[in-house]
């Protein structure tokens, strides 16, 4: 019984678990790649609304264009850290510090878009009330 406990153990269990290769075979399909699509252009929307909400809002945005984050310049000279204090005591609302990223992040904080459409809606109403 041992040896037969050890090779499937060995074969079911040595590299990626059988789940996970039948949810990429899945992904590889012609259904699967729609589906993956589909999700891509809905966090790409979410972005390009994040960015557009907070432009006329009159922050400087990078980013949300072709990527799923969002880069915001600092207002009022704020560090990173207090204005993500600031989002998330006054708007409800957690961002990424961009010191988190370095030197060179300082003065930005990122946002994501990998939310459902109606929660980035809220997310944008909670920052306009700023």
């Amino acid at each position: 019984m041992n040896s037969l406990w050890r090779r499937r153990q060995c074969t079911k269990y040595n590299g990626c678990p059988y789940i996970v290769q039948k949810a990429a075979y899945a992904v590889h399909t012609e259904k699967g790649r729609a589906e993956v699509m589909e999700q891509v252009k809905a966090y790409l929307a979410n972005a390009s609304a994040i960015r557009t909400a907070l432009e006329k809002q009159g922050y400087e945005v990078y980013g949300g264009v072709n990527a799923p984050y969002i880069w915001v310049r600092t207002p009022d000279g704020l560090d990173s850290w207090s204005f993500f204090t600031v989002l998330l005591t006054k708007a409800q609302l957690v961002c990424t510090p961009g010191a988190g990223f370095g030197a060179s992040g300082e003065g930005y904080v990122r946002l994501t878009a990998f939310g459902t459409p109606e929660d980035t809606a809220k997310a944008i109403k909670r920052l306009s009330a700023l």
